[in-house]
């Protein structure tokens, strides 16, 4: 799932360097895409902007040609990552869309300095065969509350 969407996605890391229109849309998608699931977002939109804008968060994209269709957004601090939001924005395609993203700020974190990697957390109330719940199980983890994973230097 994950090389797939590295051949098939352009993939775009968004900082306060590149923050644009495009980026600040496919935040929006992703934010009231979460309100839509029923997820309740931590902070408001314009919050997660501004987080981006100190640089203690980043967004990344995925896109085919130049049609935005997935976004994920995560945020930095004491040294981990945390998934935040993430979401198709089109239904282009039925591959999974967010693997390669989350892939790639996995990489992109562990380059800024961070140890860990925090997916989040699956409710109990939060069936096993969600796509959520498929999301996070999809990097290996055995079915559990949460998924960490430590960062090292090699």
């Amino acid at each position: 799932m994950i090389h797939w969407g590295q051949r098939n996605l352009g993939i775009r890391l968004v900082s306060s360097e590149n923050f644009d229109t495009d980026a600040a849309t496919a935040l929006h998608q992703i934010y009231n895409a979460a309100i839509a699931s029923g997820q309740e977002p931590c902070s408001s939109q314009s919050t997660y902007e501004t987080l981006i804008r100190q640089d203690k968060a980043f967004l990344v994209e995925g896109r085919r040609g130049n049609v935005p269709v997935s976004a994920a957004l995560f945020l930095c601090a004491d040294c981990t990552c945390h998934f935040i939001l993430g979401s198709a924005l089109s239904q282009t395609t039925v591959r999974p869309l967010l693997h390669a993203l989350i892939w790639e700020a996995v990489q992109h974190s562990k380059r800024i300095g961070c140890m860990q990697f925090e997916m989040g957390r699956l409710g109990k109330s939060e069936p096993e065969d969600s796509a959520r719940a498929k999301l996070l199980n999809g990097f290996g983890a055995d079915s559990q509350t949460r998924l960490k994973l430590r960062l090292v230097s090699q």
